[in-house]
């Protein structure tokens, strides 16, 4: 059986102007994501509009996909149905197509019990002979397949994956535990994060319309990325601990904080740097991805510097506080651009600094922001290097941001150089801002 592991796309159907599907950009559309390095393809799931299609167009879906992948990737065929006799059926479907394994949704709408749920994907496991991949998504299915419940379908002999696709993206962990290794987990919503939690893959919407960008983050996280941070670290002589975790499970953050002051006994400078950003019109913007730009960006801020404050810094009357803001923070977006969530939070961020600034100013704590402009990293590598040119044209120093601008930063708000600077939201980006 094929292994299943790295990015793979949540495909969307290509319909023509007659509503039918359009096999000829269907079959480009899979070359180019195959092309593009994508690490294997999900047509017919939700977002392939697969409640939307007759029998007829699943099947030819689902031919076209095989068929043109050709063994390029691996293709895992959406085969939920609310019916398990009609979920087996399109199972054996996709098995007999070609398919290298199915991903099946739980009965909706029903709510039915955990007893049969095993029975649903039991009877679909023993249909056929290839891989069940789980689905978890309670937002459409009013089910959530809970880590104990998924425990017990670990048990049947197909069902090897599941995506997990709720914000408590600590689940990945519990599930590996609780399932002793059976189950691999694929991220469903918070791609990054399930990677640093120790999913297999990222089951990716993002990846129809960035498929290199997206399948190269599993191949950075499998290069050992903050190993090699720590690794490098440790060879200039410095103590390090690295503590993965989801900071919007704010219930946690005392937990994260236990182990650094285990290791260090203090924590004297704090750099707020987590972030998150999600592209939607406002008016369309989703409230799961409110929540979660929210939470990165503002809420996990607060809370962990909260924490920092009253165990540490005030006690000791002594501490540096940086939170890593946006120049996003200090304008509206620009023409094109639909990022409503990001430069609220980013606003919000740069006023945290300052209001903290002046309640923990007579405790001698600096809090200070840093607002980057245009820099190189995960979020903004896409734009850079579609519209770089333009961007630089209008920068007065006439260049995007580098890694050491940043660094000088920090050090400077996080030294005694700066023992007098406090509340200040400092500005780095070439001077962007000013024109």
């Amino acid at each position: 059986m094929t292994d299943f592991r790295g990015t793979y796309t949540i495909m969307v159907t290509p319909f023509d102007s007659e509503g039918a599907v359009d096999v000829p950009t269907l079959e480009r559309y899979v070359d180019w994501q195959i092309e593009s390095g994508i690490h294997g393809l999900i047509p017919l799931g939700s977002t392939g509009e697969f409640l939307s299609m007759d029998d007829d167009e699943i099947e030819l879906v689902a031919r076209t996909v095989v068929e043109r992948s050709a063994g390029r990737v691996p293709v895992i065929i959406g085969t939920t149905a609310e019916d398990t006799r009609v979920a087996v059926r399109k199972s054996r479907l996709a098995e007999s197509l070609g398919a290298d394994g199915v991903m099946v949704l739980p009965p909706f709408y029903c709510t039915p019990t955990d007893d049969e749920i095993e029975r649903h994907y039991r009877t679909i496991s023993d249909a056929i002979g290839i891989p069940i991949m789980v689905y978890n998504n309670p937002a459409v299915t009013n089910v959530d397949l809970k880590p104990p419940l998924l425990a017990r379908l670990s048990e049947i002999d197909n069902c090897r994956y599941v995506k997990e696709s709720t914000m408590e993206v600590t689940r990945v962990r519990d599930i590996a535990r609780l399932t002793d290794g059976r189950m691999a987990v694929f991220g469903g919503v918070m791609g990054f994060e399930s990677y640093v939690e120790g999913a297999v893959g990222w089951a990716a919407v993002p990846s129809n319309g960035a498929p290199a960008e997206m399948a190269r983050l599993y191949d950075l996280v499998q290069a050992g990325e903050l190993a090699q941070a720590r690794a490098h670290l440790e060879a200039l002589g410095h103590e390090v601990e690295t503590v993965p975790g989801d900071l919007s499970r704010f219930d946690r953050i005392p937990d994260y904080v236990d182990r650094v002051e285990k290791r260090f006994g203090t924590i004297d400078i704090l750099v707020n740097n987590a972030g998150a950003t999600w592209g939607a019109p406002a008016e369309d913007y989703p409230d799961a991805a409110w929540r979660k730009v929210m939470d990165l960006n503002v809420n996990a801020p607060f809370f962990l510097s909260r924490e920092v404050g009253r165990r540490f810094m005030i006690p000791r009357r002594a501490g540096k506080i940086i939170v890593l803001a946006s120049t996003a923070g200090l304008k509206g977006t620009g023409p094109g651009m639909t990022t409503v969530g990001y430069n609220t939070s980013k606003a919000a961020a740069i006023h945290l600094a300052r209001t903290l600034a002046s309640e923990w100013g007579p405790y001698n704590i600096n809090v200070n922001a840093i607002c980057p402009g245009w820099f190189p990293s995960r979020l903004a590598d896409g734009l850079i290097g579609s519209l770089g040119e333009q961007m630089v044209a209008r920068i007065p120093l006439r260049r995007i941001g580098g890694e050491a601008d940043l660094k000088g930063a920090v050090v400077f708000l996080a030294s005694e150089a700066s023992r007098h600077v406090t509340g200040q939201a400092l500005v780095v980006d070439g001077g962007a801002s000013i024109i």
